[in-house]
């Protein structure tokens, strides 16, 4: 009778572990000499392997080349119990997508001879979300960065810009009791283009943070681009051929106009000078819908409809360190006297003043591309308001002169 009950428990314990290896959320694997001997369902659904050609495969094949070593160090650790944490690490799905794994494993014997049983779980989504949060908080430390840089850029330029005042003023003053023979003239004249160079620096440093007044008008970005398309060729040179994707039916923008001409010229102006021999720019228009995800994964975004600008250039490229660095004023990777560093600033400025988003995608060798994203308005653009407003006009003129005519 005890041996019954004790095969009759053996029996119940072998089921209750076939129901948990068949039905269980967590991939479980026996291996022997190196090798899959048992596979259930789950960690078949991972790997997207069957069972079949799991069985006597080394379970490296499916690991992520650069993880391989560290997958059997920390296997190695465990099974010597010098350690107990599970480990994270990479494997390739049969199908090639790379999926991020939690494993642990654990020396038993199966079958009389010793075995390693391992489980693992796909942690992927939570991977993912990791580094979405990661990205965010580089955002955001970024954004506070620059926020703190153009306030104190802000605040020097505006009290330097008080002092010039004081200089042009009296520059002129002195120039007005100069005669034109008189040798102070000449060093007085130096003095208020200085001066004047200085306040064009102090116009630039204000733009950027955003203490500079704009008119904000509704505006079709097409109509801009096609406005500026002559000036951009003379800039740009012969050797750098200006290609432009103007999509028809492209929504409304509301920012200033002078300010996104000048960061177009900005951004045209860095695409020539990263290529010294030639190449191309390009320049596109398009409408985009940034969802609740791209909202998520870029600080300060606003998900709904918007117009994308993008300005892509087939130059040098940038090192991550220098796209790290672009947008802060003063920085730049021009030589001495060539650039003043206020450039790619003055852009972001204008793009946050206006309630947009500027990304750079860059690598070493392979150019450059800037995309903004301004929020789109239902609203005409200001030369349709114009001209219905002079239609208007000559309508209620007409109207009068008819009833006057009929007095």
């Amino acid at each position: 009778m005890r041996e019954t009950a004790e095969t009759l428990r053996k029996s119940e314990e072998m089921e209750l572990f076939q129901v948990l290896f068949t039905f269980s959320e967590i991939g479980i694997y026996i291996l022997q000499d190196g090798k899959f001997q048992h596979t259930n369902p789950y960690f078949q659904k991972i790997t997207g392997y069957s069972g079949k050609e799991l069985v006597d495969m080394n379970p490296l094949e499916m690991v992520w080349p650069e993880d391989k070593a560290f997958v059997k160090e920390n296997a190695i650790k465990m099974l010597k119990r010098e350690c107990s944490h599970p480990y994270e690490f990479r494997v390739v799905r049969k199908n090639s997508e790379p999926l991020w794994i939690m494993e642990k494993v654990t020396s038993i014997t199966h079958q009389g001879r010793r075995a390693v049983l391992g489980n693992f779980m796909d942690i992927t989504e939570r991977k993912r979300r990791e580094e979405e949060m990661a990205a965010l908080q580089e955002d955001l430390r970024r954004s506070q960065k620059m926020e703190a840089i153009r306030r104190l850029a802000g605040g020097i330029a505006h009290d330097f810009n008080n002092v010039l005042t004081v200089i042009k003023g009296y520059s002129q003053l002195s120039l007005m009791d100069l005669g034109k023979e008189n040798p102070l003239r000449g060093s007085i004249e130096e003095i208020q283009r200085a001066s004047e160079r200085a306040s064009n620096l102090t116009r630039q440093m204000l733009l950027l943070t955003r203490r500079q007044d704009t008119e904000m008008k509704v505006l079709d970005l097409n109509h801009i681009l096609l406005t500026l398309e002559k000036m951009l060729h003379r800039i740009i040179g012969e050797d750098v051929e200006l290609i432009t994707k103007l999509t028809e039916g492209l929504g409304r923008v509301r920012i200033d106009d002078g300010q996104i001409e000048q960061v177009i010229m900005n951004l045209s102006l860095n695409a020539r000078d990263s290529m010294p021999n030639g190449g191309k720019l390009l320049i596109e228009t398009a409408n985009v819908m940034l969802d609740q995800e791209h909202a998520r994964n870029h600080f300060a975004v606003k998900p709904g409809p918007h117009v994308m600008l993008s300005v892509t250039d087939t130059g040098c490229g940038m090192t991550p360190e220098v796209k790290e660095r672009i947008f802060e004023p003063f920085f730049t990777t021009k030589e001495k006297g060539k650039g003043t560093g206020l450039g790619l600033s003055t852009v972001y400025g204008i793009v946050k003043q206006s309630e947009g988003n500027i990304l750079v995608y860059s690598e070493p060798g392979r150019g450059t591309t800037f995309k903004i994203y301004l929020p789109r308005v239902d609203e005409l653009p200001e030369e349709a308001k114009e001209r219905a407003r002079g239609v208007g006009l000559k309508e209620t003129v007409r109207k009068g002169l008819d009833q006057q005519a009929q007095i």
